[in-house]
């Protein structure tokens, strides 16, 4: 927040919660919706720190990350939260890990998801899951988050 730059567990949207004027009309709501760039095991942990910090006042985290083909996923794998519901995807970029690779990747390290081929499926994924009792994280990757701000 002090440099100015977007991106930093930015809130994108506040959670939504249902409305409808006929009650016989289920009406569904939006959850909260949090960005973050932090794309190494050090930006990683930080964002792990602050959803295990808040995790608790959600019903559940859908987690979307894209990584950068060279990022280190032995380092980074050990550090993500597994109390969360993986969207795994790509970003729009030649430097992007293939979704599948990375799905592959941390299934492998313990971590199952979701795959999704752009970062607007995974958003639209996570938005048709998720309730207004919910938090949707993005992040990864610079490219991801860019594609959401």
């Amino acid at each position: 927040r002090r440099t100015g730059l977007r991106g930093r567990w930015e809130t994108l949207r506040e959670a939504i919660p249902p409305q409808s004027a006929d009650p016989g009309i289920p009406a569904s709501g939006h959850a909260k919706i949090i960005c973050d760039t932090g794309h190494n095991a050090h930006g990683l942990r930080w964002v792990a720190e602050q959803l295990d910090r808040i995790s608790c006042d959600y019903d559940n985290v859908f987690f979307i990350l894209g990584l950068a083909r060279e990022k280190d996923i032995d380092a980074i794998a050990p550090l993500l939260p597994r109390n969360v519901n993986y969207i795994w995807t790509q970003a729009s970029s030649p430097r992007a890990l293939p979704a599948y690779a990375l799905a592959n990747e941390m299934a492998d390290r313990g971590l199952p998801g979701r795959v999704t081929l752009s970062v607007a499926e995974a958003l639209a994924e996570a938005d048709s899951l998720a309730s207004d009792k919910d938090l949707i994280f993005i992040g990864g990757s610079n490219f991801v988050v860019c594609e959401v701000l």
